[in-house]
């Protein structure tokens, strides 16, 4: 749908979507007598659902204040992921993405799989976990028929979207653009070996909120050289006690520009000519506590990135990036 309203001075754009995709490829695990150990099936069926919505109004049009213009642009977006047959499969005999993330029946794809966390025991200072019946137990049993993982945290958010404003006088030009995401969580795989955990890694001061003795409230466990004190392995401590809200609002970039009059242009034969000065991921402000709430783990393949899109293993934030610019026609 496609509107405009006050002469042009607010215009809008939206749409409504539904898609049910069938025969979708999976990469299945199979018995290596066979001489493979997976092997790709058309059997997955994925519904994609989602609302989206684009607002330009311009504020100032250069009446009210002869020379200048304010325009604003606005967009918000949202999405229904679901897998909703896997052909009889469990989600153990479907291979790709991190040993935290699965395809389950009903959740997005690449939906945060672990043992959820309850607390920690101000007694002792060891986690507290659930069971698939919501009981509180120590004991950490991730896999198979008595296992007690979960579906955790919320993989793709309520909304994502961004705002630009852009302010234009007598040459002079001002944009700035900022995106958001709302309602996600992300999974920190580094921070288990970072927090509290002792081992060649460095600490993150997120650690200090730790138990340290009896009658203690902490957010994390006490210091262990062995995993195990945990429940399990730290290499395969996959728990909810790593998944964090990640929304975020950030200044994603900031634009000043001025076009240089003509009258200084003609001796060299210039038509026209622009100075910029940018700069890209300026701010951030979530309560993430790892590196970038706006990243995805890396991979050597591409189908794991896809299969994991909300987890981080020390993967690199997005750099602050500063450009000086100069565009012109001849």
């Amino acid at each position: 749908m496609e509107a405009e309203l006050f002469g042009g001075r607010i215009t809008l754009e939206s749409a409504y979507y539904l898609k049910n995709s069938k025969d979708v490829f999976i990469n299945v695990n199979i018995s290596q007598t066979t001489g493979f150990r997976d092997q790709w099936q058309n059997i997955a069926s994925i519904k994609n659902e989602g609302f989206e919505l684009d607002i330009t109004t311009r504020n100032f049009i250069g009446k009210a204040i002869p020379g200048f213009k304010w325009t604003t642009k606005f967009n918000i977006a949202t999405l229904n992921n679901e897998v909703t047959d896997l052909g009889g499969l469990t989600s153990e005999e479907i291979g790709g993405g991190a040993n935290d993330t699965r395809i389950l029946k009903g959740y997005p794809i690449g939906t945060m799989r672990m043992v959820r966390f309850s607390r920690i025991d101000p007694a002792d200072g060891r986690p507290i976990y659930l069971d698939k019946q919501g009981n509180e137990t120590k004991k950490y049993i991730f896999a198979g028929e008595n296992g007690y993982a979960m579906p955790s945290g919320k993989l793709i958010p309520d909304f994502t979207g961004g705002i630009t404003n852009t302010f234009e006088y007598k040459g002079f030009s001002l944009s700035g653009l900022f995106i958001f995401s709302s309602g996600a969580s992300l999974y920190d795989a580094g921070a288990k070996r970072q927090m509290t955990y002792m081992s060649n890694w460095n600490f993150r001061t997120d650690g200090f909120d730790r138990w340290q003795k009896p009658g203690d409230i902490a957010k994390y466990p006490r210091l262990t050289l062995d995993g195990n004190n945990w429940g399990a392995p730290e290499q395969w401590f996959n728990t909810s006690m790593w998944v964090y809200p990640a929304s975020y609002l950030r200044l994603k970039n900031l634009t000043i520009a001025y076009n240089i009059p003509e009258r200084f242009l003609k001796k060299w034969h210039i038509s026209d000519a622009k100075i910029s000065l940018s700069g890209t991921n300026l701010y951030t402000l979530t309560n993430f506590p790892g590196i970038d709430p706006e990243v995805a783990r890396d991979f050597n393949d591409a189908r794991d990135r896809n299969m994991s899109p909300n987890a981080t293993y020390l993967t690199l934030p997005q750099e602050k990036i500063y450009t000086l610019g100069l565009n012109s026609s001849f």
